[in-house]
């Protein structure tokens, strides 16, 4: 399953789909589910408001028998379409701009770190260490997956100017939202 930001998860199907296939695991498809944003690192979305955040999780709530029922029953899941001109801009473009415009060492953290330790835990590329208790982020290539931001108990991790004062997103604060009418 892809779970896009923006409206639509972009080449991540046919990535999904090409690790799925090299280990010898049958693909069935895909379903796009549109949830709140989480990556905070850019300026280029606006913050969407406590209601498009519920909506979005109702939304996605609301489609999920659907989609397993389509899984259950053996049938394949369909999605948006990609595009080969996606694939051919997207892939080999993507490495290049992570590493100039998406820099590891552009997180940090602030003086109200506790020392939890909860962001290193969570790195899914284990590029973060502790030093004198404090997060150290090391490494060529983040996935900017946001864990470490949007997880910190404290709100004390930033990246360079373009986090500070904006909201964390985590589901659990929502999770009503997705309890709600149901």
């Amino acid at each position: 399953m892809s779970l896009p930001s923006g409206g639509y998860a972009g080449i991540s199907g046919i990535l999904g789909r090409q690790i799925i296939k090299r280990k010898g695991i049958i693909f069935k498809g895909r379903a796009e589910l549109t949830m709140p944003r989480n990556y905070i690192a850019n300026d280029h979305y606006p913050e969407l408001s406590q209601d498009e955040i519920e909506k979005r999780i109702r939304d996605t709530r609301d489609s999920l028998p659907a989609i397993a029922a389509t899984i259950r029953s053996g049938g394949v899941l369909k999605a948006r379409h990609v595009w080969l001109f996606e694939s051919l801009i997207t892939v080999p473009f993507n490495p290049v701009w992570c590493r100039i415009r998406q820099p590891v060492r552009a997180f940090y953290t602030t003086d109200k770190c506790v020392s939890c330790g909860l962001c290193a835990r969570l790195c899914p590329l284990n590029l973060i260490h502790l030093e004198n208790g404090k997060p150290i982020w090391s490494g060529k290539s983040c996935a900017h997956c946001m864990s470490c931001i949007q997880n910190c108990p404290a709100e004390a991790i930033e990246y360079v100017s373009i986090t500070p004062g904006k909201k964390r997103y985590l589901f659990k604060k929502y999770r009503c939202a997705a309890e709600r009418d149901s």
